[in-house]
């Protein structure tokens, strides 16, 4: 019997995973939203935006390694780890962010709660980001 090469095994190994871990989190998440908001319409949105990021990511990384430094496929690991350490730090930064504006959305229009949510967390999430980054 013939060895397979290594990246093949990595390949069917991490889209096993994938296909486990990536459903898992986005119930929970969305389980833990529901509670903490108590609206559908709130917890598809997080979600959505937190998607959309990774995706984004996704196809913004291939097109760098692809045109830029010329790899015509990336490591099978890195869909899988990109999207837990995007939805992990993507969903904290929005909840704290979208908190403050559902807060604020019970004292004054929605259009006012949002400059005023997003004003009052953009300092926070932003150093929050710039000190967790690895320090190169």
């Amino acid at each position: 019997m013939a060895k397979r090469p290594n990246n093949i095994n990595t390949k069917e190994t991490t889209k096993a995973d994938a296909s486990m871990i990536i459903p898992i989190v986005l119930i929970m998440i969305a389980v833990l939203l529901l509670f903490y908001f108590r609206s559908i319409i709130a917890t598809i949105y997080l979600i959505g935006t937190v998607l959309l990021s990774y995706f984004s990511a996704l196809g913004l990384g291939w097109i760098i390694l692809h045109y830029g430094f010329n790899m015509n496929e990336r490591q099978g690991f890195i869909p899988l780890c990109a999207f837990v350490f995007i939805v992990a730090v993507g969903e904290d930064y929005n909840i704290i962010m979208i908190s403050s504006i559902w807060r604020k959305s019970n004292e004054m229009s929605l259009v006012n709660a949002v400059w005023e949510g997003v004003a009052e967390t953009g300092g926070i999430t932003t150093s929050a980001m710039i000190s967790s980054s690895p320090s190169w």
